[in-house]
């Protein structure tokens, strides 16, 4: 497989990985934005539309790359480009997520709450000490 087409589908795929990332985490927004704040959500939010528009972006760029001449030459180099951009772009939104879990506790819309009189931490003995 020419690196061209090979190039042309991983933009493909990760533009449709990035599409269903954004529609599973507009899922979960209600649930976890009273948890880490709509600041911090949105932040997350807006990046990983980023993601998904520079994805299609790249994608379509590639598809170009079929074409014959200079034409498609231009738009196979062009292609390389916007894998980086993207590749930026899928960075900020991986890391945004990972600041609604590590620094904003978005996990804790998912965590049971402790059974009444149980231990509040996995380990911990329940009762006065």
């Amino acid at each position: 497989v020419c690196v061209h087409t090979r190039l042309g589908l991983e933009a493909l795929l990760l533009y449709l990985v990035a599409s269903y990332a954004a529609r599973t985490g507009e899922a979960q927004e209600d649930r976890v934005e009273p948890v880490v704040g709509e600041t911090a959500l949105e932040r997350h939010e807006q990046a990983g539309e980023r993601a998904v528009l520079f994805a299609g972006i790249a994608a379509g760029v590639a598809l170009l790359g079929f074409l014959p001449g200079r034409p498609g030459g231009a738009a196979r180099r062009a292609a390389i480009l916007a894998a980086i951009v993207v590749l930026a772009a899928v960075g900020l939104a991986g890391s945004s997520g990972g600041d609604l879990v590590w620094r904003h506790g978005a996990a804790a819309a998912y965590a049971k709450p402790p059974a009444p009189g149980g231990p509040t931490v996995p380990g911990e003995a329940a009762g006065p000490d």
